[in-house]
């Protein structure tokens, strides 16, 4: 805008207030570069009678309620915490500033209020947290590091991809002078997932760096995970530019193929991802399997509303659930063995478990609950963040933790035209278990369906074996038809089959299910 654009605009915005007797309080960009802005409104505003009363946090809190409360003390609490995760202390916060970004500022300015009541809250209390403990050890260890030196011989770090900058200050003092102490690391960058707690890949890349030269041995063979889940593995890591290279090779002889579950997009998509999913277990549990041999992992902990209604589902089927504080035992089946149920974890939840079958829900790029995340950075936090961490790539870590949870059997769920980032990444991997998307089906394409016998049509057609409606996992139906001339067994109510190689077709306008000489009919479990 030149000056005389401005000119202008104030000309004409102090006449508006002016033919409306309005009070126009201005102010100027020089007044905010030099640090004044604020004085200089206060004594303008209380120049027009303006009175001032300080609120307390409550009545702030109540006045700002339609602003997200919830949001604004989260991002009170996740600013102290990162700033302790870091060890930036109250005084050093005004330094880490500037007015570039106002309510960054502003908002820093304030939470290194409430952190230092937090601060002389605990002192006054003779407390400490989590973060403290941390580096309180980290101090005594540096003022007398030879008196620690001397009762170790071997300092042994378990997952020391999870290391914060706290954790590398203790190790440090081991190895600080003359030190004899042998440090013997242990971790994976490739499972590196907690950043919001301080962790950073670069320790673990970096380790030398940090901690000077090392011998390093390689633990690529994996014991749990099928081949082809960590073909699907090394494939998706390959994306991430920062890690160590590496290729993880199976001894485990299971030999399954990764399956991917594509669910149509539609207003009754919750409902249908529900009904699917809990199919899914009982199939499993058909097969033999124990409820504890599944586990049903999602991107959150809370990933409702799906979550919530899966719960519910398998409490009607009568069938026992672990969940984050909401578990459900059905006695009958566990007798005294309440650990024999399916566990239900987010992702994070799921890390250093296992199951036979892994059940991966929601897999989908856009939505309140997509996996990858959608990167929000918080610009209020960032005066406080030392890391910077790429955030697809730790997401894609994400990932990788979620597929090698599998020791046998991984089912992808996902929805079409909204499938994951990171499942096409690994599509040449996984094989399509059934097709639930008709629209898509062509005439002379052969597919799979897992479903049961809705309703039988009276027919006097000798050529026709049986026709009438078949019920999907999703609670959807579809006309089928079968002939007598291939010889194919007859579909009995309230029995699910696994039905292979059959082809779709038009039938007055509508889509028909055929069943060929090709069709393989296997029974799964009876309702």
């Amino acid at each position: 805008m030149t000056s005389q654009e401005y000119l202008a605009k104030m000309t004409w915005a102090r006449g508006q207030f002016k033919k409306y007797s309005k009070i126009l309080v201005e102010s100027f960009d020089y007044d905010y570069q030099e640090g004044n802005l604020e004085s200089i409104l206060k004594d303008k505003l209380k120049s027009q009678g303006v009175k001032f009363k300080k609120k307390s946090f409550e009545e702030f809190i109540d006045s700002v309620a339609d602003v997200n409360t919830y949001s604004l003390i989260d991002d009170y609490k996740k600013f102290i915490n990162t700033a302790k995760i870091n060890n930036v202390k109250v005084d050093q916060i005004e330094n880490l500033l500037t007015r570039k970004f106002e309510k960054q500022y502003y908002f820093a300015k304030s939470a290194a209020m409430l952190y230092q009541y937090y601060e002389d809250y605990l002192k006054e209390n003779r407390k400490i947290d989590f973060n403290d403990m941390i580096y309180k050890a980290a101090a005594i260890l540096k003022g007398n590091p030879q008196k620690y030196q001397q009762r170790y011989d071997h300092l042994l770090v378990d997952e020391f991809q999870d290391v914060s900058l706290g954790h590398i200050e203790i190790i440090k003092q081991f190895f600080e002078g003359d030190s004899q102490v042998k440090l013997f690391c242990v971790g994976d960058d490739w499972q590196s997932i907690y950043s919001f707690q301080g962790s950073d890949p670069k320790y673990f890349i970096d380790f030398e760096k940090y901690f000077g030269r090392a011998a390093k041995t390689y633990l690529v063979d994996n014991y749990r995970c099928p081949r082809s889940v960590l073909d699907a593995g090394n494939y998706l890591i390959e994306n991430n530019k920062h890690k160590i290279e590496k290729k993880v090779n199976a001894n485990n002889k299971a030999e399954t193929i990764p399956k991917l579950h594509v669910l149509s997009e539609s207003n009754r998509y919750k409902y249908k991802v529900t009904k699917y999913t809990v199919n899914l277990v009982k199939e499993y549990l058909a097969e033999g399997n124990e409820p504890e041999e599944i586990m049903i992992i999602c991107r959150y902990d809370g990933a409702a509303p799906l979550l919530k209604e899966i719960k519910e589902e398998l409490k009607n089927a009568g069938i026992s659930y672990l969940g984050k504080g909401d578990d459900y035992y059905n006695v009958e089946d566990n007798g005294s063995i309440p650990e024999n149920a399916v566990s239900i974890f987010s992702v994070h939840q799921s890390k250093g478990r296992e199951a036979d079958n892994v059940i991966l829900l929601h897999m989908v790029k856009d939505d309140n609950f997509s996996f990858p995340t959608v990167d929000k950075e918080n610009k209020l936090i960032e005066p406080v963040k030392l890391n910077r961490i790429n955030h697809l790539e730790e997401e894609r870590r994400l990932f990788y933790v979620a597929i090698t949870r599998a020791s046998k059997n991984l089912d992808i769920l996902t929805q079409s035209n909204n499938m994951s980032p990171f499942v096409k990444e690994i599509d040449s991997n996984l094989e399509r278990a059934e097709t639930l998307d008709f629209s898509g089906i062509k005439t002379d394409n052969n597919f799979n369906l897992t479903a049961k016998l809705y309703r039988i049509w009276d027919s006097d057609n000798d050529k026709i074996r049986q026709s009438g409606l078949l019920e999907t996992r999703t609670d959807e139906t579809i006309n089928f038809i079968s002939w007598e001339s291939w010889g194919l067994k007859e579909l009995e109510k309230n029995v699910w089959y696994k039905l292979r190689n059959l082809r779709v077709k038009e039938f007055k306008g509508q889509k028909q299910i055929h069943f060929t000489a090709d069709t393989e009919i296997i029974d799964l479990y009876q309702e």
